[in-house]
């Protein structure tokens, strides 16, 4: 599977607040003290912070998305 091949399957989207979008989960980049208060209601949605170097339940260490690359 090639990187076109991905952009064809999965429809994102992102925006100038730091926000990322598919079709099933929402991503909200920020630093480490970055809160869920802005993603508290929406089903299938984490917290991609910068400065911490192990997630927690939906907090995801922002580094782990350079493996995706």
């Amino acid at each position: 599977m090639t990187d076109d091949d991905i952009l064809l399957a999965y429809s994102v989207s992102a925006d100038r607040i730091r926000e990322i979008e598919t079709q099933f989960h929402r991503f909200e980049v920020g630093g480490a003290k970055k809160t869920f208060r802005q993603i508290k209601d929406i089903a299938q949605s984490y917290l991609a912070v910068d400065g911490t170097e192990v997630g927690r339940g939906n907090r995801i260490p922002l580094w782990l998305f350079g493996f995706l690359y």
